[in-house]
């Protein structure tokens, strides 16, 4: 067995019992599928920075951001620019990447935060000309990788940084209220991500009685803290989508009775992440 079969194997060791036999298989053919696909690639070509780099910053609302960047670095690119910067997203889904999903991905913000993160980390200039990332995805069903490129050009960061800003101070407000206030039901909302993916909360969503209807009150200290939690990309666009069951969820997160779901398609996600971090770590060696 190579190195990294080896360290993808000890990364994948943990979700034993927890993944069935066959769902293992997969996430390992994915880890081994990505790591024929991409490593030697990137090994002659990228000068990694980071990989599963945890960020957190304070933005200009005052309001803390926290996220995962899979990888970024610089390309060995002779651009007139000079650095070429590069950033990957690992995704991995039961579906293909095509159609739909494909256009849903390629319309997300979620690259924008990462080019903020970077800036306000003071990883790369303000003025960094072009990113060049792709979302690198993996069909569990096809067993096969898909590439979506998106180019983030330095100007369009402000904007996107008073939209973020702007959805932290509308946080910031929604949390005063947490204790008093009912969103209408938004079932454009609740059917987001087609059939496959309901929200699980849709049965039993508190704006479908009267306003107010078996909402909990919250002590002023569980608010407290609610207001100071970090923002990710995922809470935001959850908070965009309903505010409603983002208030469930830092409601539950609040009086410590949240527990994060190990749902198949998350313990997937999870593993084969960690595996592929623990392989192209060894390009930082």
């Amino acid at each position: 067995m190579s190195k990294l079969a080896q360290l993808a194997e000890e990364a994948l060791r943990p979700y034993d019992g927890r993944l069935t036999g066959s769902d293992m298989d997969l996430v390992w053919h994915g880890v081994m599928g990505m790591i024929e696909r991409f490593y030697d690639r990137d090994a002659g070509a990228l000068d990694l920075l980071g990989v599963e780099h945890e960020y957190r910053y304070v933005d200009s609302a005052g309001v803390e951001q926290k996220g995962f960047i899979d990888l970024h670095g610089e390309t060995d690119s002779k651009s007139p620019e000079g650095r070429a910067w590069f950033i990957a997203d690992w995704k991995s889904s039961d579906a293909q990447w095509v159609g739909q999903k494909r256009d849903r991905q390629q319309q997300s913000k979620q690259p924008w935060d990462y080019a903020q993160a970077l800036v306000y980390l003071g990883l790369i200039p303000r003025d960094f000309g072009t990113i060049q990332m792709q979302y690198r995805c993996w069909s569990w069903q096809t067993g096969t990788a898909t590439v979506i490129p998106v180019a983030i050009r330095a100007e369009g960061l402000a904007a996107h940084e008073e939209e973020a800003a702007r959805w932290s101070r509308v946080r910031e407000g929604l949390v005063e209220e947490f204790s008093m206030y009912a969103w209408p039901k938004n079932d454009g909302g609740c059917r987001k991500f087609g059939p496959r993916y309901p929200c699980r909360r849709e049965s039993v969503c508190w704006a479908v009685g009267p306003a107010g209807t078996n909402k909990p009150p919250l002590p002023q200290e569980a608010l407290d803290r609610a207001a100071r939690w970090p923002l990710s990309y995922s809470s935001r666009e959850t908070l965009k989508r309903c505010p409603e069951l983002y208030r469930a969820e830092q409601v539950e997160k609040a009086l410590g009775q949240r527990v994060d779901d190990e749902d198949r398609a998350s313990l997937m996600g999870s593993s084969w992440h960690e595996a592929l971090a623990a392989v192209w770590n060894t390009l930082k060696e």
